[in-house]
């Protein structure tokens, strides 16, 4: 094999791999009216992009409420929103 054969070997399939196809950026996690409202919340309250906040469902209430544990800023909070997206509870932890 001459050295310009090898070198196509080599250099065709690395620029094959360098033109397909790359996997699309997974979609955004979609929030329920609740998890919006305690991340607006939370968001407001430490001052930091809403981007930044997470809301987790951690309980409900009898009512149907959602208590959600939310972070904003590395400071804990307690948020009560009903299935509407009020939030009718919002506590540092």
């Amino acid at each position: 094999m001459t050295r310009t054969s090898l070198a196509l070997t080599l250099i065709v399939p690395i620029a094959i791999a360098a033109c397909a196809k790359q996997e699309p950026p997974p979609p955004a996690p979609i929030l329920n009216p609740g998890e919006q409202a305690c991340i607006a919340q939370g968001a407001a309250a430490a001052g930091v992009d809403p981007a930044t906040v997470t809301a987790t469902a951690v309980s409900s209430t009898k009512l149907g409420d959602t208590i959600y544990s939310v972070v904003a800023g590395g400071v804990g909070y307690n948020c009560v929103a009903s299935p509407d997206g009020t939030v009718t509870s919002f506590q540092p932890q």
